[in-house]
């Protein structure tokens, strides 16, 4: 995609853009740090930006993970 990167609903799926030069910025909203072992949560928005990384009309993604913390489950 073109930058800046964007978040859209096209035909009735989640569109997302992402520009190869901001590719690593996009990623890092999807890496979780190894020794997380309840909920962690990334926004992914352009709220208090300027429009440079994430488009102005992109919507907000919430990636999020969830681990079981008892064993055998």
């Amino acid at each position: 995609g073109a930058s800046p990167n964007r978040v859209s609903f096209e035909n009735g799926r989640i569109a997302i853009s992402i520009a190869p030069e901001l590719q690593p910025q996009f990623l890092s909203f999807v890496e979780f740090p190894e020794n997380v072992s309840s909920g962690y949560h990334h926004h992914y928005d352009a709220l208090g930006g300027d429009g440079t990384c994430v488009a102005l009309d992109s919507l907000a993604v919430v990636f999020g993970l969830c681990r079981n913390t008892t064993e055998g489950n």
